[in-house]
């Protein structure tokens, strides 16, 4: 008997240590899955690759468009107590709505009118372009203020500038919503002082739109609840920022260089779609899942393998030089300026031809850094948090 009882506390132990270590590593993402009882795997969270913690909590606004009048909801958050506060409008009435996040606030108005953008613009003399924020409102909002894009309070401050967004500004982080009205709300201050905010959607964007939450933390989740709402209403086009969206583009020239979020396939230059094309196509099928779609060519704008933002295929360098020369003459482009998949830091691939932006955000910003694409006369430059820049070769 002694013998079965040591041998019964070893394997207790030897139980109890398997999960204090496996739930360690699962937690720090040193894993993705953990083998547990009965067959089971417990899966680290699809969106950070750890186990997602975030619970309901402050969110918004929200504005929702009811035939004459406008909802405006907020979740507010003290003591731990969510509450939702929620204000009926008319179309007309004047609004100032507002977003914090900790000890960032901000203000702003809704837009009278809302265009469907350009997708070819004339070369501005300073250009910022970053990607894939994916919610982390302070790293986005420090790497701006070190390049003066913004000031302290939030406001835009660069002029005749373009500040170019590579898609991807969903999912992952907890701070989608208020990264998303500031970019309405610099959009709307550029414009007023000869500057653009260039908006260019990204496939997780587009996931959301049509209602796939895989990568949407619970905090969202929790929230729909309290809102009252599902997730695809709050995107939907009775919405503001579901109306915003739907005007954006997939793909812009600006001077000689093309942004879009994952790249130009074989395909897409094959097509003979113009970008102007290819925009209303993807906009089009905006809120319909990639496997709905309906028509060759919408097939290959929405596509997982050929899609604008979807491809992947130019960072991983899956084209050869006469291909790459190809694509490029497709968009009567010199260069090619992507996101959507990481790299390590700023690359330029076929000599320069393309040049990949996606980083790891949140990562560097934990360590103080933040890198971003910076053109000016169209030449490029690595600018980093504080806005000191360095030629790219």
């Amino acid at each position: 008997m002694p013998m079965l009882k040591r041998l019964l506390l070893i394997i207790f132990l030897a139980i109890i240590g398997y999960y204090l270590l496996g739930f360690t590593l699962l937690y720090f993402g040193k894993i993705k899955s953990l083998p547990v009882f009965f067959n089971k795997v417990l899966k680290a969270s699809s969106n950070e690759g750890t186990i997602d913690l975030s619970k309901a909590s402050a969110d918004g606004p929200y504005v929702f468009y009811m035939d004459s009048l406008v909802v405006v909801k907020n979740l507010r958050e003290y003591r731990s107590v969510i509450t939702l506060d929620s204000a009926i409008y008319k179309k007309n009435d004047s609004m100032r709505l507002s977003c914090q996040v900790e000890e960032d606030s901000f203000g702003f108005r809704l837009k009278p009118v809302l265009a469907i953008e350009n997708c070819v613009y004339q070369a501005p003399s300073k250009l910022f372009a970053i990607s894939d924020i994916e919610g982390h409102f302070k790293a986005f909002r420090t790497v701006l203020q070190g390049n003066n894009i913004i000031d302290s309070a939030l406001n835009w401050s660069f002029g005749d500038g373009h500040l170019v967004l590579l898609g991807d500004f969903f999912d992952r982080g907890l701070y989608v919503t208020e990264t998303l009205w500031l970019i309405y709300k610099l959009e709307a201050e550029a414009e007023k002082k000869g500057g653009k905010v260039h908006f260019i959607l990204g496939n997780h964007e587009m996931m959301n739109l049509y209602g796939n939450d895989k990568y949407v933390r619970k905090k969202y989740k929790e929230n729909l609840s309290y809102l009252n709402e599902s997730h695809t209403s709050l995107f939907s086009s009775e919405t503001e920022i579901g109306r915003w969206l739907r005007t954006k583009n997939v793909i812009e020239k600006i001077g000689s260089t093309i942004f879009v979020h994952g790249g130009i396939s074989v395909e897409i230059a094959e097509s003979g779609l113009s970008l102007q094309e290819i925009n209303h196509l993807a906009r089009q099928n905006i809120g319909i899942r990639p496997d709905a779609v309906k028509g060759k060519q919408a097939g290959l704008v929405t596509s997982g393998k050929t899609g604008p933002y979807w491809y992947r295929g130019l960072v991983n360098e899956e084209v050869d030089k006469n291909e790459m020369d190809a694509i490029l003459r497709f968009a009567d482009a010199r260069r090619i300026v992507v996101g959507h998949t990481l790299v390590d830091d700023i690359r330029l691939l076929y000599g320069g031809k393309v040049i990949a932006i996606d980083l790891h955000h949140e990562d560097n910003f934990k360590k103080g850094i933040m890198k971003a694409l910076w053109m000016e006369n169209e030449k490029v430059f690595l600018t980093d948090i504080e806005g000191k820049k360095r030629p790219l070769p």
